[in-house]
């Protein structure tokens, strides 16, 4: 799996940060919210402070991936990009 590094510099993490609607409306999304908070079970502490050390946010993205609904979530989120 990429680091978080490469995954913010890849051309479609570009795209989505520059589009603020389509942005908010991802972020305010159902399955988005659940993603955040199944990450933050996952990590055992507030998002905001898991993803200051961002191998520790990895882990728990590979964990959320390996489990069937994160991984149903994820893909929802992608085809609301689309």
């Amino acid at each position: 799996m990429p680091g978080l590094d490469s995954i913010l510099q890849s051309d479609d993490a570009k795209k989505l940060l520059n589009n603020g609607e389509k942005l908010q409306q991802l972020l305010s999304a159902p399955e988005t919210q659940q993603v955040f908070s199944m990450l933050e079970q996952t990590a055992g502490k507030p998002l905001e402070q898991a993803s200051l050390d961002s191998a520790e946010l990895m882990s728990a993205m590979k964990k959320l991936i390996a489990d069937p609904k994160g991984a149903e979530l994820i893909r929802q989120m992608r085809s609301k990009l689309k």
